[in-house]
């Protein structure tokens, strides 16, 4: 659906699932285009792991109507087998990820966003 190398907001993954239900999701998700849903990127923070940040990201100011479509996503397809749905749904845009989190450290304080 989407290029994962451009900016975008994931609301649930597919896996290789994606092409069985791509007609489907594409009418679940037209409430975003009838409403034209425009996306205000509100804060920058960091998705962390051992201590380490590994993503930095944008969240958008109007995260309930995200949260709101992936709770709708999640009860009609329920996809818990990807760990990915799982974990707590933050919507965010992917800035970048961070490879070297010790280079990275050296100049995080002179990042402006």
């Amino acid at each position: 659906m989407q290029n994962i190398l451009s900016l975008h907001i994931t609301l649930y993954y597919f896996g290789p699932n994606i092409n069985l239900i791509r007609t489907d999701l594409t009418k679940s998700l037209s409430m975003l285009r009838k409403n034209k849903l425009i996306i205000h990127p509100a804060t920058q923070s960091y998705f962390s792991k051992n201590g380490n940040n590994t993503v930095c990201y944008l969240t958008p100011s109007n995260i309930k109507i995200l949260g709101k479509l992936n709770k709708k996503i999640d009860r009609k397809y329920n996809l818990d087998k990807i760990v990915e749905n799982t974990y707590p749904f933050v919507p965010h845009i992917t800035i970048f990820r961070i490879i070297n989190h010790k280079r990275f450290n050296a100049h995080k304080k002179t990042l402006i966003i």
